[in-house]
């Protein structure tokens, strides 16, 4: 898991939550990152190593979400199958599901 993707989602379900006036969407939140960070289950990869940025460089060239590019270049560093909702995923990673058209059993 990229430490990118636990920001967005941060930063994201923080936004909806002021822009909707609801509450819980502003503190959930931080307990959720919490959560998240502190699950030693999880592999997490620092956003910042050389290889994510330099791939991540080269997606901002042909998009535009630096979030996107990131979490892009994270899976493609790790050789890791990208599941994710967005459709362009498949011109920067190397192995993506994408779970709108997938049944997925979690």
């Amino acid at each position: 898991m990229s430490t990118i993707s636990v920001l967005e989602a941060f930063l994201k379900t923080y936004r909806l939550g002021l822009k909707k006036s609801v509450p819980e969407l502003v503190s959930r939140p931080l307990r959720d990152v919490f959560v998240i960070m502190e699950a030693h289950e999880l592999k997490k990869m620092n956003l910042l190593h050389p290889q994510i940025v330099r791939y991540a460089h080269r997606v901002l060239n042909k998009h535009w979400d630096p979030f996107d590019a990131f979490i892009f270049a994270t899976a493609n560093t790790l050789g890791a199958a990208l599941l994710t909702k967005d459709r362009d995923a498949h011109m920067f990673c190397d192995r993506v599901i994408n779970f709108d058209k997938s049944r997925i059993l979690i």
